[in-house]
């Protein structure tokens, strides 16, 4: 990031929020990053020889926020002289030996020369090549101090021109960036290549490099090395610029303890036969009533919350199809829906951001399709094939969400919902203030599953299809079809239309301020 100099960072940076806390979510994570960290962080702005630099302090600050939040102990300095930047690196090298891990950031010029990295203080004077060992500071030296304090890990990154200054009878026989040879087990990211410049950004309040890598540092589950290619993709393609990267730790280095998976609290559901459906002509798309029988699986305990789909966003970069459509639908205090634009799954259910509430958090996400719905059981099961297992999540058919909503507590005859008993289990008109309400606040079922047919309707995995008389054992719908079908009722229909037995269905692609989803699991 500097327009017409240099510019050196270093960085390492992990924040995983405590999204894990919440109901419905069960965290699993490695036992590595117990270390100690030390992170010396440096931004020098005003120079007295060069041109001063726009987004360096904010670099520096932005990026020790980040540090001190992942478990560092930071040593945040400014605008240094050559005397002051060597009274902090004598700091940074008496703690370090107390630490297994040792960051450097440094935010301001910079210059290749000679196949080393420098570092520029404030009242540096560079007028031949002479001065440049002797007015600032040489990278390699950092590298050095860094490989004899025995930390087990070195994290530097570099945001900082790369050019090489030309100077009056001297030439440059190679100007490859040298690493020393005692440097092991380190990273090093470089904002630009070599004898390229990096741009400050001067309609921003980050440099083009600290800007991008601060859009990746906080993103649960990536590696430093995973963090830096997504950087370098999109300064690339924003900026024109591209980054350097040396890699010499020989293992992926992750910025705090690393959720391998995040698994949604399961209730195992035991095998059984039930009577799916019903005789009542007048409900068409749920006759004939038949019978089938289950084999045990797990199900969600609770629906998807907002931030447990977040978590997916984050880590996948996923687009919901309401983000591609533009639009979803939101509730309108007449009971009716409403068509409006730009509304997605970070939206509530009139409309508004749910943005970082921890009540909204807690809630189950809306605005997602069916699509959305299975590239998350997608994701789900990526992650838990990291530790291991055979786990393959999936939205539940029909079938077995009938199977499961039909034990309800305040169910009467058949499993027919009845608002007689006030006491009834699961968020409707009735009881749910026409809002949505947090996942398990409302009695379980006998399955020990929480809002099963109320809070909001489900997506199953099923196409839409008549049913057939037969009896059937875990049948999965209809093999092809138009429409995906979803369950249940939820807090803005009545309890006397959200029937266990009753289908819905819409296209897959399909949006609401009431529509949800749970997973399972085939055991």
């Amino acid at each position: 990031m500097r327009l017409p100099y240099y510019l050196i960072l270093y960085f390492i940076s992990f924040s995983l929020q405590s999204w894990a806390q919440e109901k419905g979510m069960k965290p699993i994570e490695d036992d590595i990053q117990n270390e100690k960290r030390l992170a010396l962080v440096i931004g020098i702005k005003k120079y007295k020889y060069l041109p001063p630099l726009k987004n360096t302090l904010n670099d520096a600050n932005d990026m020790a926020r980040e540090l001190s939040a992942s478990g560092f102990e930071v040593i945040l300095k400014e605008d240094l002289d050559k005397s002051m930047f060597n009274e902090a690196l004598e700091k940074f090298r008496q703690k370090l030996k107390n630490n297994n891990v040792g960051l450097l950031y440094y935010s301001g010029h910079g210059i290749q020369y000679n196949g080393e990295t420098y570092l520029i203080p404030t009242n540096a004077v560079i007028k031949d090549s002479s001065d440049v060992d002797v007015n600032c500071i040489r990278l390699s030296d950092i590298l050095e101090i860094m490989s004899k304090s025995n930390v087990e890990i070195s994290l530097v990154i570099s945001d900082a021109c790369r050019n090489t200054p030309k100077f009056k009878n001297s030439e440059i026989a190679n100007n490859n960036f040298k690493i020393p040879g005692g440097f092991k087990r380190g990273y090093i990211a470089f904002a630009t290549s070599i004898n390229a410049p990096a741009d400050d950004n001067q309609y921003g309040n980050n440099g083009a490099f600290t800007g991008e890598l601060l859009k990746y540092i906080s993103i649960p589950e990536l590696s430093i090395g995973e963090i830096m290619q997504k950087t370098r993709n999109s300064l690339n393609l924003k900026f024109k610029q591209i980054t350097g990267i040396y890699d010499q730790l020989g293992s992926d280095f992750y910025f705090k303890k690393r959720i391998i998976a995040i698994e949604p609290d399961t209730q195992s559901i035991p095998a059984g036969t039930e009577e799916i459906g019903t005789d009542a002509t007048e409900e068409e798309d749920a006759y004939p009533a038949h019978i089938v029988d289950f084999t045990s699986f797990a199900m969600g305990k609770y629906e998807v919350t907002q931030s447990q789909f977040k978590l997916f966003v984050a880590e996948t970069s996923y687009k919901t199809d309401a983000e591609k459509n533009g639009f979803s639908y939101v509730f309108h205090e007449d009971s009716i829906k409403v068509l409006r634009q730009n509304i997605n799954w970070r939206n509530d259910e009139r409309g508004e951001l749910v943005g970082n509430d921890p009540q909204s958090a807690q809630k189950p996400v809306i605005h997602v399709s069916w699509n959305d719905a299975n590239e998350y059981c997608k994701w789900l099961t990526e992650k838990a094939q990291l530790k291991g297992e055979t786990k393959v999540f999936r939205l539940p058919t029909e079938s077995e969400w009938e199977y499961v909503a039909k034990v309800s507590a305040n169910k009467g005859s058949k499993g027919i919902q009845s608002s007689d008993n006030k006491s009834y289990q699961d968020w409707h008109l009735e009881n749910s203030g026409k809002k949505i309400h947090k996942v398990g606040e409302k009695t379980a079922n006998k399955f020990q599953v929480y809002d099963i047919n109320g809070n909001v309707s489900e997506w199953c995995s099923d196409w839409f299809g008549k049913y057939s008389s037969l009896r059937s054992s875990n049948p999965k719908g209809a093999e092809v079809g138009d429409y995906k079908v979803f369950r249940g009722g939820n807090w803005s229909d009545s309890i006397e239309y959200s029937q266990p037995f009753s289908r819905s269905y819409q296209l897959s692609t399909y949006t609401s301020y009431n529509l949800g989803f749970r997973v399972c699991y085939s055991k």
